[in-house]
């Protein structure tokens, strides 16, 4: 694979703690999508393929990702997998990360990581 930083895909030896600690030290939020992990709670890989959802039932809290399982994709449109970043147990691979993914990442964490905005976008979401 070229290295000409118009793309980097990484996939990562699920064995190695010390390469798993560097990756988490990287990316200390928000993975790319693409990306495949697995949850502390779980041993099914999940695909990122989305940021903040909201969980719709409870309308009470803003989740890091939404998911899907791998390789299976979505199967069902009535069933998503929401997680935050400290559910991750295993990194399996990072997905797509080019300049575009990079400045969305910028945007979006200066944007949400501040609790004020989580709950002003709730406060939205309860009203409709």
């Amino acid at each position: 694979m070229e290295n000409n930083n118009i793309y980097e895909i990484e996939n990562l030896n699920k064995g190695n703690e010390l390469k798993q600690q560097e990756i988490l030290e990287r990316y200390p939020k928000y993975l790319p999508l693409g990306s495949i992990v697995i949850l502390k709670k779980g041993w099914k890989k999940i695909m990122i393929m989305g940021f903040l959802p909201i969980d719709m039932d409870s309308k009470e809290e803003i989740y890091d990702y939404l998911g899907c399982l791998y390789p299976e994709g979505i199967v069902r449109t009535d069933i998503n997998i929401l997680f935050n970043h400290e559910d991750i147990k295993q990194i399996i691979a990072i997905g797509l990360k080019d300049q575009e993914q990079e400045e969305f990442m910028k945007d979006l964490t200066l944007n949400i990581d501040d609790e004020g905005v989580k709950k002003e976008i709730l406060d939205k979401v309860k009203r409709k």
